[in-house]
C-alpha cells in the first residue's frame, strides 16, 4: 500500500482533533498551527498517522505524534524520516519534544533523540504546548539537526 505525506487542511481538522483524542497527545492550540502538522495518509484518504512541527525561533518542537493502530513499524519510520527531513529544510537548529512514554525513549533515540534535563532554552519552555505537557512523569528530548 502506498502513501502521501501532506500539510493539514482546514479540512482535516475534525479527524486530527479525533485522533489526538484518542491518544495522551495534547491537541492544544493545534488549530493555530495547521500549517505545521503533517499527515501521513494512505491511497485512500485515510488518516493513519500525524505530528506537529511547532518553529519556534530557530528550533522546533515536535509535538501530538499519533499513529493509527493500523499503521505498521515500517510506516511508523518511514513518516518520522521524513519528518526528520522536512525540519531541516525547515532549517531548524534543534528539536524538541516532551514524551509521557518511557518505551518510545528507545525509538526516538534511533533518530538522534537524546534525554534532556535542564538544558531547555526558555522559547521552548515558554509555550502552550510544553506548559501544558512537561509534569513528573514526562521527559524532554532534543536533537540536534
Amino acid at each position: 500500500m502506498s502513501y502521501n505525506i501532506r500539510t493539514a487542511t482546514e479540512n482535516d481538522m475534525e479527524t486530527i482533533k479525533r485522533l489526538i483524542g484518542q491518544s495522551d497527545a495534547n491537541a492544544n492550540g493545534i488549530e493555530k498551527l495547521l500549517n505545521s502538522v503533517y499527515l501521513y495518509e494512505s491511497e485512500t484518504g485515510d488518516i493513519k498517522a500525524l505530528i506537529c512541527v511547532e518553529e519556534i525561533n530557530e528550533d522546533g518542537l515536535l509535538r501530538s505524534l499519533v499513529v493509527d493502530k493500523s499503521c505498521g513499524i515500517e510506516d511508523v519510520l518511514t513518516f518520522f524520516k521524513v519528518i526528520m527531513s522536512k525540519a531541516k529544510e525547515l532549517e531548524l537548529k534543534d528539536l524538541y519534544l516532551i514524551t509521557n512514554t518511557p518505551s518510545s525513549q528507545q525509538f526516538l533515540n534511533m533518530f538522534g533523540f537524546e534525554r534532556v534535563e535542564n538544558d531547555v532554552p526558555t522559547h521552548i519552555i515558554a509555550t502552550e504546548h510544553f506548559q501544558n505537557s512537561a509534569r513528573n512523569d514526562t521527559m524532554v528530548m532534543k536533537r540536534t539537526l
